[in-house]
């Protein structure tokens, strides 16, 4: 027994040692183009850190950017110009005043949509691409029997990102899908997989990797700065990502 047990930490050290580089890594920064429904581009930048995202995107000009944690599930929409910002999300106590449990009648029409966001039907295809110098594999995304879009899905091995990342990532695209943008073409699968290309089958929306890279970001690069003057939370949250309302 004690033989047994001193083999098991001298392996369960050795992989530690192995797997540590892994997991020291500088935070994921993954550039997307995005192409609406009327063929406008832009871009958007989601720095990961931990539980962290940060997205910043290029028609805001540096004006206002996005901090979820997806830990606590909470947005913090964050407006450096007017030194301001508001939270919505999942916490009761995200507005420092505790909701009411959603129960029956009660619940209220956002708290009730949410249940409405079940994981996407993607029926894998058995093609790999390469987007951006990353592998991907191309899956079809199923309703009602027929593939309304295709995505090229790519796990945290081929992004170079540790598992934390990825699910932080999956947890951005599902809180989004259920909050903000329910129209988003981006889907997760599972918090392992995330889609570097999407598009549907028809129509011009579209989600492409351009870049990824692996910097560390300033110390209060996911903070909100403490002189900040907190908004009420603002219930015309929709398009925070692709701009649609």
């Amino acid at each position: 027994g004690i033989i047994m047990k001193t083999c098991l930490s001298v392996l369960f050290a050795v992989t530690a040692a192995i797997a540590l580089p892994n997991t020291v890594t500088a935070e994921t920064t993954l550039l997307y183009e995005l192409v609406d429904t009327q063929g406008v581009i832009k871009e958007q930048t989601y720095t990961l850190h931990g539980r962290w995202a940060r997205v910043d995107d290029s028609s805001a000009a540096g004006k206002q950017h996005l901090i979820l944690d997806t830990g606590f599930m909470i947005m913090h929409v964050v407006d450096s110009e007017a030194a301001e910002f508001y939270t919505f999300g999942e916490s009761p106590l995200h507005q420092g005043k505790e909701l009411p449990a959603p129960s029956g009648d009660n619940a209220t029409p956002k708290q009730t949509a949410k249940k409405a966001f079940p994981e996407p039907s993607l029926q894998p295809t058995g093609v790999v691409n390469t987007v951006a110098d990353v592998r991907c594999n191309i899956v079809n995304e199923i309703v009602d029997g027929k593939p309304v879009a295709e995505h090229c899905m790519a796990d945290a091995a081929s992004l170079g990102m540790n598992p934390r990342e990825m699910t932080t990532m999956a947890r951005l695209i599902q809180f989004s899908r259920e909050w903000s943008d329910p129209d988003w073409i981006a889907v997760q699968l599972k918090e392992r997989f995330i889609p570097i290309r999407s598009r549907p089958v028809d129509g011009t929306e579209s989600l492409l990797l351009k870049a990824v890279s692996h910097q560390t970001p300033p110390a209060d690069y996911f903070r909100v700065p403490r002189e900040y003057r907190k908004l009420d939370s603002d219930e015309d949250y929709a398009g925070l990502i692709t701009g649609k309302k």
